[in-house]
């Protein structure tokens, strides 16, 4: 090839590399992308050729951006998932240690099988896992319970109260000094003892040694029908000394006791009818100074 061709091809050929050139600058100076970082990726596109023979390959600049964008915008993408990544594991962090407080609260469970004696007799039940520790704290199976109450007692389960034998609602305890009307001679005592023995807490008692009728007074303002209470008489009593117990309901008696003793055992009494009355009276006539009378467990209801 002759010198002044080979010339010329140059010529062109770096003429050709002036124009796109100058075209990219003016495209790139023009674009809002214009960054610096934007530049530097379009120019790695950009091939520097020497020689001869070489073939020149230009990538669009409007795809270069195109693709730099995209990028952009996955990187936007991966950062929101990598949120939503570190949000998801905070959840399950939070979540498994739950599980492991819930784990650490799981109570402490042994199954027995255990067998009933009742005074010297074996008494027939199924003794599979007849008895339940929970917590270190012991339970026994329906079964066992109704065998140990008396045949002529039933069991009822209602409003989370078992009750063994009758089933009383709406009751309230008259051993309550806001109730007492009037008083004589009968006291609220914290804790006195029987003539079996038998130690009681909160009751009332007849105190025989004062002179004066043992009564008291209760405001019930209408609002019981029946009523329940026990009577025993004090350890330190007259052997030989009695006491009667009178009731009444609106000054009508509806109860009066069998002659009361120091041999007697403590004495139930239910279902005594007070007739909704306003007024409750009880009333102790001792035979003699010396044979206090116990009043426990006593209250109204309907």
């Amino acid at each position: 090839m002759k010198e002044r061709n080979k010339t010329a091809i140059i010529v062109a050929v770096i003429g050709g590399f002036a124009t796109v050139g100058g075209s990219i600058c003016g495209m790139v100076l023009g674009n809002n992308y214009g960054k610096n970082h934007q530049e530097q990726y379009i120019e790695s596109q950009i091939s520097n050729v020497n020689g001869d023979n070489n073939t020149v390959t230009i990538n669009s600049v409007s795809d270069l951006v195109a693709e730099y964008n995209k990028l952009l915008s996955d990187n936007e993408t991966l950062k929101t998932q990598n949120v939503d990544y570190f949000n998801d594991l905070s959840d399950a962090s939070s979540k498994l240690k739950e599980l492991e407080d819930q784990m650490g609260n799981i109570p402490s469970i042994s199954y027995n099988n255990v067998a009933l004696s009742i005074n010297g007799e074996d008494v027939s039940i199924n003794k599979n896992n007849s008895l339940v520790t929970i917590d270190g704290r012991d339970y026994v199976s329906e079964e066992i319970m109704e065998k140990l109450i008396p045949d002529n007692q039933s069991v009822t389960i209602k409003d989370d109260t078992i009750y063994v034998g009758q089933v009383i609602a709406d009751k309230t305890s008259l051993l309550n000094q806001d109730i007492i009307m009037d008083q004589n001679n009968i006291f609220l005592i914290d804790s006195i003892t029987d003539s079996y023995g038998k130690n009681y807490s909160n009751v009332f008692y007849t105190r025989t040694s004062c002179t004066g009728e043992k009564s008291m007074v209760l405001v019930l303002n209408r609002k019981y029908s029946l009523l329940k209470f026990t009577v025993a008489i004090r350890d330190n009593a007259d052997i030989y000394s009695t006491g009667i117990i009178t009731i009444k309901a609106d000054d009508e008696v509806v109860y009066t006791s069998e002659s009361l003793n120091k041999k007697m055992e403590p004495l139930t009494e239910f279902d005594i009818p007070i007739n909704n009355c306003n007024l409750l009276t009880i009333e102790y006539a001792p035979s003699s100074f010396c044979i206090d009378c116990i009043i426990a467990d006593i209250y109204a209801y309907n």
